[in-house]
């Protein structure tokens, strides 16, 4: 009863089952308007004519679209059966040169106990006897040939999955075609690199009812392969969509394989394909038609309801005609005024393409512009560096040239050096035998090794607890003073240095901190604090007083270890050490010297000078300050507006550099007086760089407090750097000394030329006081000499600032003061010493004759050394000597006329600069107008007067120039002159040798007779009576002679002058053809 009630309760969930998964869309309800979307499955590029299946027969089965009959069906499952699964241990092997034969009959051996039963029978023989098994043929095992990925790389295993899956991969998309529609009705999109084409769904919202309700089509496939350039159609297939087979509801619930090119329809109720053969279809699961036994009657739609749905379709199709006809009545609107609307299309288009072309303009030109100010930056860089590297070859060159003339000096320099370190070694001996008389050192009577110093007892280290602390103290502070005093005078530092001060005097060890105090050394005073130990014993720990004592031996020790060589053989012994120390040092040869009578030497002057001699500390640089007392102001008036009598007072005074910070900060006797208020007023600082080439700061201006208490702009010393000539202007923050208005900060560094520059200056002008502070960095006002008076630059510049106290008060004052300055030294040097410089050369080269105005700047003096002027021409011949010296002047003066070049062109820019601020700035506006419009005049005139003397300087150079191509050619005149002599010189020379050669061929003939005639083949017969009266007569055969010797001398003579003008002739021809090529 049980088994009865599962059986059906299984049958019951097939049918359940079967009917989830049956279509409920009618045969006639599919409808191209009911397909949602196409797939393709197994995409397969090679196509073959015959469907049938490899190893098969063709026959009705493989027919395509064979008629489906329920026994066909039945007589398809029975003959498909399971086949038995084989193991590892069951694997054939498979035949590596096997034949087709072995291999289907390895096929055919499935294992089947029956099957081998009968492979068995059927190798024995007819009488019984067991045939004898053929040997194995070669074979690799079936396992072995399936590990052939198990030891691959991933490189090659990705290699060969991508060269199984090119073949089959391909771009694919689908047409479908109506019955008698030449375009097709729909064309897909195109899936790229696939082998299963997932298409979109179907949209069909455009097309006609009639196209929707179409159940007959034809569907193309087309692909295109990496192998193939063109598409291909794959397939092309006519399809009935009533005939769709029915495969599951959805696309991944499929369990059955597909065949290549499968093409499968999502309509609304599930999946369907098409089969091209009953042997591939697989009906889906029916489910057993169950007996209705309910007897309730079931209603269609009304008539009026159908009438309604026919009414809605007559609608719909009404709307979609209007539509229809809407649409072509736009299609031909558009299509009139296409003209219109390609026009307005391609102006907008114009139009943006000209937006862009000139927003590409603009792009492009701001960055031609960048190019051409970088360009032009690195142009100047690229000149300012020739400047410096032609300044730098000349100074080079001149050093080099010191150098060579100093070597002569070396000598008796060297004598001077050592003579030097010998009377510094006798000055050192005579202040350490000073040193032993203050503090005389004393042995103690029956005591060894036990000394006084100033009849103050003081043990070694190990005895020192038998002493009072307070003499210890003392002796120890007169030890630590000697130390000191010895430190400085020998030139050996000590490592720990020493603060003599008496009972109290202390030891610093900056080298090491001691363990236990380490930790309380928080901040730097407390670490310094730490580090200084006490030469007491009185109040203090004993350990900081016995590490103190063993510092001060350390001192004693390392100094006769350094400085004299000297080993101590114990450092505990305090004074024992320290009188050998004096012993050593004042031992040498010769008697002490005398000691020199000092004095101040800012005393010596005289009563009445409020000014101070220069210190000898100011070895590196010259100082000079001008101290202000300026405009008094009390009441309360604004600025430029007082009524009360305006007293002016100016001092000057020669600056040691260890008061130059006194004088900045205005402390000691630098001080203003409590009475006076510092208004309008101003204050100069001139000094004197290190050397009249080099660029070099003075040593003292480096010094922070004094850079802080001038308040310059920060990148004045900066600008003193820069060689070319740089100005610039600064807003500065608020003043240190109390002042609430704004201040203003200028910068000017003049061309670099020894003659006329006039260095640095920097200037801040405090606007709430009036007041302004000043430095000028220069060589130009030689201060070397102000100790004794004023130079007469500075003289000049200092009446200048004396004429003009009415405008003390005024920004621009200083500038002005100082351009004005620097103009009148660069059109000094321009007239004066170039002009008289250029007179001399054209003098000298004697051809330019204009300019004779000048004449009186030849009675300077032409070299150091008196030497002659030199003359191009003297007695109408060149002097290569004087040349020489002539061409090196010229190069000396051209250069300098180039660098005398910049400072014109650079006194106009500052001119222009300074209007600028005087127009712009709200502060300087505000200023006194009377002097503000002095100054702007005085800047006009600055900058019409600096563009003459740049034109005077260019006139200069082009002088020079002019005057150098004159010597060059006077210098190719006259070698032209001295070839020319030459040529004469060889011409007359070759006619000389003609003559010679035409005197000797005319003698040449008749020597030649003579000698033959006179050899002994001829014998002369004279007369008997000759003979006996002895009477010499000439040969009656001497007609012999001139017979023979006239004509060969005519013929010898021909055929020299024959072969001259043959070569002649030649010669003519070489030349002619040298100057034609």
């Amino acid at each position: 009863m049980a088994s009865k009630d599962s059986t059906q309760r299984a049958q019951s969930a097939d049918a359940v089952a079967g009917r989830r998964d049956r279509p409920w869309l009618l045969p006639y309800n599919c409808r191209l308007r009911n397909v949602i979307s196409i797939s393709l499955r197994n995409l397969s590029l090679h196509t073959s004519p015959s469907s049938r299946r490899r190893g098969q027969t063709i026959d009705d089965d493989a027919v395509p679209n064979t008629l489906v009959s329920p026994a066909k069906l039945v007589a398809l499952r029975e003959k498909k059966t399971l086949g038995h699964s084989r193991s590892s241990s069951d694997l054939r092997r498979v035949p590596e040169d096997g034949s087709y034969s072995d291999v289907e009959s390895a096929k055919r051996d499935t294992g089947s106990p029956k099957r081998n039963r009968d492979s068995s029978h059927a190798h024995n023989v007819g009488n019984g006897t067991p045939r004898t098994p053929p040997r194995p043929s070669f074979a690799k095992l079936r396992r072995r040939s399936t590990l052939e990925w198990a030891n691959a790389s991933p490189q090659s295993r990705q290699e060969r999955l991508e060269g199984l899956t090119a073949d089959r991969m391909a771009d694919a998309f689908f047409s479908l075609h109506a019955e008698g529609v030449q375009d097709p009705i729909y064309v897909s999109e195109v899936v790229e690199h696939t082998m299963n084409p997932t298409f979109r769904s179907i949209d069909l919202d455009l097309a006609a009812p009639g196209t929707t309700r179409l159940d007959e089509l034809n569907m193309r496939v087309w692909v295109k392969s990496t192998k193939w350039d063109n598409w291909r159609q794959l397939l092309e297939t006519s399809l009935k969509l009533r005939e769709l087979q029915y495969l599951c509801k959805h696309l991944e619930d499929l369990d059955r394989p597909l065949p290549h090119n499968a093409i499968v329809f999502s309509l609304p109720d599930g999946v369907y394909t098409t089969f091209n053969s009953l042997a591939e279809y697989v009906p889906p699961p029916m489910a057993p038609l169950a007996r209705a036994n309910s007897t309730r009657r079931l209603h269609t739609s009304s008539f009026d309801a159908l009438l309604r749905l026919s009414k809605l379709d007559d609608s719909i199709q009404d709307a979609l005609a209007t539509r229809k006809q809407l649409a072509a009545e736009l299609e031909a609107i558009l299509q009139e005024n296409r003209t219109a609307m390609t026009e307005r299309d391609r102006v907008a288009e114009a139009q943006d393409r000209l937006k862009t072309i000139e927003y590409a303009k603009k792009t492009v030109s701001k960055q031609l512009e960048k190019a051409r100010m970088q360009q032009e930056e690195k142009r100047k860089v690229l000149a300012g560096r020739r400047d410096l590297m032609a300044a730098d070859t000349k100074n080079n060159k001149l050093q080099g040239d010191d150098m060579r003339e100093s070597r002569t000096e070396i000598p008796g320099r060297r004598h001077t050096l050592e003579q030097s370190k010998k009377d510094v070694q006798s000055q050192r001996r005579r202040i350490c035998e000073d040193l032993q008389k203050v503090y005389p050192i004393q042995p103690i009577k029956n005591k060894a090794l036990a000394f006084t110093i100033r009849d103050l007892p003081l043990p070694n280290s190990e005895e020192i607890d038998g002493s009072p602390p307070e003499t210890i103290a003392a002796a120890l502070g007169h030890v630590a003073h000697i130390l000191q005093l010895l430190s400085f005078y020998l030139g050996t530092p000590l490592p720990y240095p020493v603060n003599p001060r008496s009972s109290t005097s202390t030891v610093y060890d900056p080298i090491s901190l001691l363990p236990s105090e380490a930790r309380k050394a928080t901040t730097a005073d407390g670490e310094k604090t730490l580090r200084t130990y006490p030469l007491f014993s009185r109040g203090v720990p004993r350990f900081r007083f016995e590490y103190a004592l063993f510092l001060l031996n350390k001192d004693i020790q390392l100094m006769l270890d350094t400085g004299f060589g000297v080993r101590v053989l114990d450092i505990r012994h305090t004074l024992p050490n320290l009188k050998y120390l004096l012993y050593v040092a004042t031992a040498g040869e010769g008697e002490l010297p005398a000691r020199k009578a000092g004095g101040i030497r800012g005393l010596m002057r005289g009563a009445g000078s409020e000014s101070r001699a220069a210190s000898s500390d100011s070895t590196s640089s010259a100082l000079s300050g001008i101290l202000w007392h300026g405009v008094r102001q009390d009441d309360g008036k604004g600025r430029g507006a007082a009524s009360h009598p305006v007293n002016y007072d100016c001092k000057t005074a020669s600056l040691p550099e260890r008061d130059v910070e006194d004088w900045v900060w205005q402390k000691g006797t630098y001080a203003p007086s409590q009475a006076a208020q510092r208004r309008s007023g101003f204050r100069i600082l001139f000094a004197q760089s290190t050397s009249g080439f080099a660029r070099g700061v003075p040593t003292t201006l480096h010094n922070a407090r004094v850079l802080e208490g001038l308040e310059l702009p920060s990148c004045s010393l900066c600008s003193f750097q820069q060689t070319a000539g740089v100005f610039s202007s600064h807003a500065l923050p608020k003043s240190r000394s109390g002042s609430n208005g704004s201040r203003l900060g200028l910068v000017f560094r003049t061309p670099q030329k020894k003659n006329c520059s006039m260095g640095l200056f920097a200037i801040s002008y405090d606007f709430g006081t009036r007041s302004a502070t000043a430095l000028n960095l220069s060589y130009a006002f030689d201060l070397e000499q102000f100790g004794t008076l004023p130079s007469n630059a500075l003289r000049t510049l200092i009446d200048q600032l004396m004429e003009s106290r009415a405008q003390w008060g005024h920004p621009l004052f200083l500038p002005c003061i100082f351009l004005v300055a620097h103009a009148a030294r660069v059109k000094s040097y321009i007239n004066g010493t170039i002009g008289s410089e250029i007179a001399i050369v054209k003098d000298c080269v004697g051809v330019t004759r204009a300019g004779t105005s000048q004449k009186a700047f030849l009675t300077q003096t032409y070299a150091a050394d008196e030497a002659k002027q030199p003359e191009l021409f003297v007695d109408g011949r060149l002097q290569r000597q004087d040349a020489k010296r002539l061409t090196e002047k010229i190069n000396d003066l051209s250069t300098s006329i180039i660098y005398a070049k910049r400072s014109p062109l650079w006194d106009t820019q500052v001119a222009k600069f300074l209007l600028g601020i005087l127009g712009q700035d709200e502060e300087v506006q505000k200023s006194d107008e009377a002097a503000s419009k002095m100054f702007k005049e005085m800047l006009e005139y600055v900058s019409n007067f600096s563009e003459g003397c740049l034109e005077e300087a260019e006139s200069a150079e082009a002088q020079m120039k002019l005057q150098l191509e004159i010597l060059y050619t006077s210098i190719a005149q006259d070698d032209g002159q001295t070839s020319a002599r030459l040529a004469a010189s060889a011409g007359r020379d070759s006619t000389s040798m003609k003559i010679i050669a035409l005197i000797t061929a005319a003698y040449l003939p008749g020597t030649f007779v003579a000698t033959l005639l006179s050899m002994d083949m001829f014998k002369w017969q004279f007369p008997a009576s000759d003979a006996a009266t002895g009477i010499n007569r000439a040969s009656p055969d001497f007609w012999i002679y001139w017979a023979v010797t006239i004509p060969l001398t005519i013929v010898t003579i021909s055929g020299w002058a024959i072969w001259w003008k043959f070569e002649k002739y030649r010669f003519d021809r070489d030349v002619r053809r040298t100057v034609d090529m």
